[in-house]
């Protein structure tokens, strides 16, 4: 958006730099001079150049997507706020609720409709066609509110909010909605370990420990360091904590500091993998990077991290 702007400010001062150049060229003829003695083939010539520069630089931005792709499905928000701060749904579509409210209704009440329209549809057609039928109409709706609460990542989930209809949307509708990793339910954790969930330990240095607590993200530029392989290796937080001199020996580490602390988080059982060492012929446990950070392979944590330091 900023690049597109500068483009256009760019643009409109090539232009007027183009239209006073060719009228000062033919002073003669339009009376108007600012620069005197300008040869008229040369001024023509740059005119003509700005002129055609700034209309390129101007008009290229009108067609240019103000968003990446990626993105585009971003532009609409399942619930939005209105300006007296009362959160509503967006129903972009028209499907949901009455064209007559504008496609907007307290969010609150908007739950109730969608949940008695489904009974409608139920009443018509059976539960399978139902179901079948529901899905497509709410498929875009999905979409837009799981887009929504990954941009609220990380935030506490506040009932009234716009983050607190997403997510009682996505927990009524969405069948893959995992509250866990999508919410941050750190007062859940301990519940859902052993339902799906396993809790592993990382060894790391001290200074590391403290910004894994703190960034809940693995391998990027604001995080300890590079993944290795693009994995984090793990240990199952079941088995025995090693001395530092005992993980140095079994995985054959070379950095004297790794192992003086290390962490522990929940993880869903899924991402753990198991490979053995090439070095000792040991088994060993790691977690494929699941995100993006800049152009960094990364693991991100979605529950609470458990920092103990030995040193």
């Amino acid at each position: 958006m900023v690049r597109q702007g500068t483009q256009r400010i760019i643009g409109g001062i090539f232009l007027f730099i183009g239209v006073t150049i060719l009228l000062n060229s033919f002073s003669g003829i339009t009376g108007f001079v600012v620069f005197e003695g300008t040869d008229v083939k040369f001024g023509f010539y740059a005119a003509v150049w700005f002129f055609v520069s700034g209309i390129l630089l101007f008009t290229s931005t009108l067609s240019a997507p103000s968003y990446t792709r990626h993105r585009e499905s971003r532009l609409e928000r399942l619930f939005v706020k209105d300006r007296k701060n009362v959160v509503r749904i967006n129903d972009f579509k028209g499907n949901l609720i009455n064209e007559g409210l504008e496609h907007l209704e307290p969010a609150h009440k908007a739950l109730k409709d969608i949940g008695n329209l489904y009974r409608n549809y139920k009443e018509d057609f059976g539960k399978p066609e139902a179901v079948k039928l529901f899905r497509t109409i709410l498929e875009p709706y999905i979409e837009a509110a799981r887009l929504q609460i990954e941009d609220h990542a990380g935030q506490k989930v506040v009932k009234g909010t716009e983050l607190y209809f997403v997510n009682k949307f996505l927990r009524i509708w969405d069948p893959k909605y995992n509250p866990l990793v999508h919410e941050r339910v750190i007062p859940v954790l301990d519940k859902m370990e052993g339902k799906g969930y396993l809790r592993v330990r990382h060894y790391t240095t001290s200074s590391r420990a403290d910004k894994i607590n703190k960034v809940k993200v693995m391998g990027w530029e604001g995080s300890p360091r590079p993944l290795d392989q693009g994995k984090v290796f793990v240990e199952l937080a079941s088995n025995k904590i090693l001395s530092q001199q005992e993980f140095i020996e079994r995985h054959v580490i070379n950095n004297p500091h790794l192992g003086e602390s290390y962490v522990e988080f929940l993880v869903p059982e899924n991402d753990i993998k198991a490979q053995t060492n090439p070095k000792n012929g040991l088994k060993e446990y790691y977690l494929d990077a699941n995100s993006i950070h800049g152009k960094n392979p990364s693991y991100k944590i979605y529950s609470n991290v458990k920092v103990t330091k030995r040193a």
